[in-house]
């Protein structure tokens, strides 16, 4: 129990050059998927994650599909720019639903319910401090539009905040982050800091 299939796209060296994945997936269910425990992200073990793609990724996508059930985080890219999350739903991750650490990624309309921590998810493990989001962006330039995180134990949404421009916060039509909601979990939004003079959420 705990231990099930994992996605990731990656890099495979080929002598000195590197053949970088790419995947369209649309449609797909996963399910009881993802492997508990393995959180580094040298050797993460989520259900689907984009890795080390850097730019090279960019374009591919994961369209309307859905995670029943996660053993670790659901859906991630880490250091990988560029790719898009949209219309999926995901029901039941330990650690964070949707993991980004990268730039100009999109998540778009995707809905993520039942974010647990390792803490609640087995006891046994109770020595470890874990704080979740269901939405957890770390990155400059991503767009995080008509999201849901329902049913959270932690956070709903851990976002970096926009940067200023001259200590002006960004037009409506140049926001990166709006019409997403979050309810029934213990707190909403959690907007880090940034080396910007200034942060809007």
């Amino acid at each position: 129990h705990g231990f099930g299939c994992c996605v990731v796209v990656g890099v495979l060296p080929q002598g000195r050059a590197k053949q970088y994945g790419k995947a369209y997936v649309d449609g797909v269910e996963f399910r009881n998927c993802g492997q508990g425990g393995f959180t580094s992200n040298r050797d993460p073990r989520y259900v689907f994650v984009f890795k080390d793609g850097l730019s090279e990724m960019g374009g591919s996508y994961v369209h309307r599909s859905s995670i029943n059930v996660g053993f670790n985080t659901g859906f991630g890219a880490l250091n990988t720019d560029g790719v898009e999350f949209s219309d999926n739903v995901v029901y039941q991750s330990i650690g964070a639903t949707y993991k980004i650490r990268g730039n100009e990624n999109v998540l778009k309309d995707n809905l993520g319910v039942r974010t647990m921590s390792i803490q609640l998810a087995r006891p046994a493990d109770n020595h470890a401090v874990d704080f979740p989001a269901t939405f957890e962006v770390n990155g400059k330039g991503n767009l995080l539009v008509g999201n849901a995180a329902a049913g959270y134990q932690r956070i709903g949404f851990m976002y970096p905040g926009e940067s200023c421009v001259d200590g002006v916060a960004p037009s409506a039509d140049q926001a990166l982050f709006w019409n997403n909601t979050a309810h029934t979990g213990m707190t909403g939004l959690v907007v880090m800091g940034l080396s910007e003079a200034c942060s809007a959420a």
